[in-house]
């Protein structure tokens, strides 16, 4: 039992202390994505009561990859774009520069970022569409950010320490030609 699921519990059993006889957590009592948690408990009479709770109250997003999810991204940073005012100083925008966008990904035994930067390095510039999609509480899309023309300038491995527990990671910095928001 993790510390959320913990939480859950000493929260309902305090709540409802005569409510609930026993309560279990477990991947059989895991319903829809990994956004979303079961909670089933029985109560005195032996009537199951379901409770769908988030278990990630933080980093509700996703990103596709030419309409393609990429799993395990933790990390986005850099979702910012500029315009050149044309030396004209009329505060009209001229032209989009090109932007640069981080993403950052838990370490998986898939190579496709870093064979894509391996592509770029041969001379065969792939360029991709790249979607980062916000999601509300229920897990439907909110909205999204779309950027156009990318392609890899950097690809970062793990860093690698023995005494850190944590995930090791894996970084591409990505260039893009345009960026577009579109809120639902």
């Amino acid at each position: 039992m993790n510390q959320s699921q913990f939480l859950i519990c000493l929260t309902l059993l305090f709540a409802y202390p005569n409510v609930f006889s026993a309560v279990t957590f477990g991947r059989d009592k895991l319903k829809g994505t990994t956004r979303t948690m079961s909670l089933v408990a029985d109560d005195k009479m032996g009537v199951q009561v379901e409770k769908r709770v988030r278990s990630d109250f933080t980093g509700s997003f996703s990103v596709e990859v030419d309409g393609v999810v990429v799993e395990q991204v933790i990390h986005i940073d850099g979702m910012a774009h500029s315009y050149d005012e044309g030396g004209k100083n009329d505060g009209i925008a001229d032209q989009a520069k090109p932007g640069t966008i981080f993403l950052q990904r838990k370490w998986t035994n898939l190579q496709d970022w870093s064979n894509w930067r391996k592509s770029v390095l041969d001379g065969k510039v792939d360029r991709k569409s790249i979607s980062v999609i916000f999601h509300n509480d229920a897990g439907e899309e909110a909205g999204r950010v779309n950027f156009y023309d990318c392609f890899p300038t950097k690809w970062v491995g793990p860093a690698l320490n023995a005494k850190n527990s944590g995930h090791a990671t894996e970084k591409i910095e990505l260039a893009f030609e345009r960026m577009e928001w579109k809120q639902n």
